[in-house]
């Protein structure tokens, strides 16, 4: 029987750089670019390879007029890059298009900063959080886990938390894996994030994450070893007790100082979870769950990148948990908004959304977060005495926020897999969200202004055990492919139950997107017309069994329009001339057109983003131009053919006539240009005699 000392309230103020009114918290002075052709330097020494890398980050800086410097290269191949001054996020974006302009760029896009998801005023209180509504001491709030330990207490899985790293504590010693520090150097070249004097290696210890900003002093927070905590703390007569006292922890660094980047936590989740990062070593510890308390502002979307590096995870059969953020507003940031992440709100002791709690249509479900100002409201975790530096471990300390909602999830996985590891991902987080509790009847998420946005229920871990042995398990089939806007598509899933399929009750709805209009939402086929403009269109279907056990499956589905060009009429021309001639192209969304010579002869040239084609005539004889067109997101149009008639132009002819034109048109030649036209027109004649 474990002991809980009393302790006095203690109020702990929101990490530094959290979600504010003037946006100052969010400014950053990275981008992460991806170039379109890195096989060459995969193929280089890593030395060399680097110096590769700087010498291209300069060059493209220098095309864009703009002073760029590479920091390092992740996990995915791309590359992180210091702008000149801190930028916010629209300024960031602007960069990023400026230089995804660039036809040596894949992609670009901002390196956004995270926080720890913490809410403001949490307190000590008792771990109401942990028995179900109808235990001792329950609370309509609690996830029902205490009756599932003589079952299983989580032995076999390791639970990644990406953070702030660990501390020496009693209730986690023994958990504790080998972990890896993932902070990267700031763009000035010093290390005021890491906070270690240095940047990224094998020791992944929390040296204090306190803050100054517009003059106020935020003490650290010991943010991972909280979270750490409330996953894992040990039963040994201490203190507080975790959700799932058996697992192991892995700790990985990516929160430090004020924050931390984007691209350094997708690194720090691709190791996690046993994928290879460029500078780190292999992980002998890979991860079954990986725990994200942390995330960008609302408005922040899932970024190419990041969705690239959670599908990678997802197929590998490892669970992403994510917070869904404390600014209490309809919305969530990253991670928890990329597709494919079990995104957590979070729930009073009452079952209530709290107050601080982001919510939103792709949210998966609510766990226990605590809120409120007494000793009973507030869910308990590992601390430590150090206002900066680590001081002495402290047995429990007051934590709320959407941080604390999330480690209860992601270790009620770690309880589930431990029961059977070769379970597949789907069928852990359908047993999860299908055996959620529905929320008091008065409450937000039923009769209030988060109805829908709150996922299926509240966690109860023993109703999840209970349903791995007889869920409904459902898959949605979508299209892989961009669609055009306007679309009119099926979208169908399947479910294998013991249940007959008229037993089951289906509803699909749309999570994300521009509207979409549905029809047979309550049928195992919807029938989908794409909205006419570039989105992400974001599907759900729940699948409810007669007993009322909800089970979920996502999508999401990409509508983008090709660009589109005039064709171009045949070009007239004769050696030693140059010829000119502008394609003209628009797209539907708005979007862009980048234009690309695929074939051509030799020193012809098109512009980039003008569509201005150029060469100077060095030879007789039929030539062939075929331009690539695509939007700014890579999607190809159909290219432009050019048939270019050079004719044997007579010596004499002195005249320098410039051919020029315009697709659909002809060009405006004047009456050398005629003449030039006639000397063409009957050399043109001869060959076909």
């Amino acid at each position: 029987m474990k002991r809980f000392p009393a302790i006095a309230a203690v109020l702990l103020a929101s990490l530094c750089g959290g979600a504010s009114a003037d946006g100052v918290g969010h400014l950053t002075q990275r981008l992460v670019v991806k170039f379109r052709d890195p096989p060459a330097l995969a193929r280089a020494a890593a030395a060399r390879k680097a110096l590769t890398q700087a010498d291209d980050v300069r060059s493209l800086g220098l095309r864009k007029s703009l002073s760029l410097a590479w920091i390092r290269e992740t996990g995915g191949g791309a590359v992180v890059v210091a702008l000149p001054r801190p930028m916010t996020p629209d300024e960031a974006r602007q960069a990023a298009r400026l230089l995804a302009d660039d036809p040596a760029v894949a992609h670009a896009e901002p390196d956004v900063r995270v926080f720890a998801m913490q809410a403001a005023e949490p307190l000590f209180a008792s771990q109401w959080n942990l028995p179900g509504p109808t235990e001792a001491r329950g609370s309509v709030g609690g996830v029902n886990v205490t009756t599932v330990w003589p079952l299983t207490a989580g032995q076999g899985i390791t639970v990644a938390v990406i953070d702030t790293g660990w501390t020496r504590h009693d209730e986690l010693d023994a958990a504790w894996l080998p972990g890896h520090d993932f902070i990267s150097l700031d763009p000035a070249g010093t290390f005021d994030t890491a906070n270690d004097g240095d940047g990224r290696d094998h020791d992944a210890a929390d040296p204090g994450d306190w803050c100054t900003t517009g003059g106020v002093d935020t003490p650290s927070s010991w943010h991972g070893t909280a979270v750490a905590g409330i996953i894992a703390a040990q039963v040994n007569g201490y203190g507080a007790v975790g959700v799932a006292p058996g697992v192991r922890i892995l700790p990985v660094r990516a929160i430090g100082r004020c924050g931390g980047y984007m691209s350094d936590v997708i690194d720090a989740m691709r190791w996690a979870a046993g994928l290879p990062v460029a500078d780190a070593p292999v992980n002998p510890n890979p991860a079954r769950v990986l725990n994200l308390s942390l995330g960008s502002a609302a408005d922040s979307p899932c970024s190419v990148l990041q969705q690239a590096a959670v599908d990678e995870i997802v197929a590998a059969n490892v669970m992403i948990v994510a917070a869904s953020g404390n600014e209490g507003v309809t919305g969530m940031g990253a991670p928890a908004n990329c597709n494919q992440v079990v995104a957590v709100a979070a729930h009073t002791r009452q079952g209530e959304l709290a107050a601080y709690s982001n919510f939103h249509a792709g949210i998966t479900l609510t766990a226990p977060g605590g809120t409120g100002s007494t000793p009973v409201s507030a869910i308990l975790a590992a601390s430590n005495t150090g206002v900066t530096g680590p001081g002495l471990p402290e047995a429990a300390r007051a934590f709320a926020g959407t941080s604390a909602a999330t480690p209860h999830v992601a270790a009620a996985a770690a309880l589930l897999w431990s029961l059977d590891p070769g379970r597949p991902l789907a069928e852990i987080r359908n047993a999860l969200t299908g055996a959620a509790r529905q929320w008091p009847p008065n409450s937000a998420c039923v009769a209030g202004a988060a109805v829908g946005r709150c996922g299926t229920g509240m966690l109860d871990v023993g109703g999840a055990i209970a349903r791995l042995g007889s869920q409904v398990t459902v898959g949605i089939v979508a299209p892989a492919e961009t669609l055009p806007g306007n679309a009119v598509i099926s979208v169908g899933a399947s479910a294998r139950s013991r249940y007959a399929p008229s037993q089951l009750a289906w509803r699909w709805t749309q999570t994300s997107g521009a509207p979409a209009r549905l029809e047979g939402h309550d049928t195992p086929t919807v029938r989908l017309t794409l909205p006419p403009h570039r989105t992400t269109v974001g599907l759900r279907v729940t699948v409810t069994d007669p007993v009322g056990v909800q089970t979920i499956d996502e999508t999401t589905i990409e509508v983008n329009n090709p660009p589109v060009a005039a064709e171009v009429a045949p070009v007239l021309a004769a050696p030693g001339y140059p010829v000119t001639h502008t394609i003209e192209a628009s797209d539907p969304d708005g979007d862009e057109v980048r234009f690309t010579l695929l074939q051509g002869p030799e020193g012809m040239t098109v512009g980039r983003h003008d569509g201005r084609l150029a060469w100077v005539v060095d030879r007789a004889g039929s030539q062939l131009a075929r331009v690539g067109i695509e939007d700014a997101f890579g999607l190809r149009g159909k290219d432009v053919v050019i048939a270019i008639e050079v004719a044997e132009a007579d010596r004499a002819f002195t005249a320098s006539p410039l051919v020029t034109g315009r697709s659909g048109g002809g060009g405006a030649f004047g009456w050398p240009g005629i003449a030039l036209l006639g000397v063409a027109l009957a050399s043109w004649a001869r060959r076909r005699r």
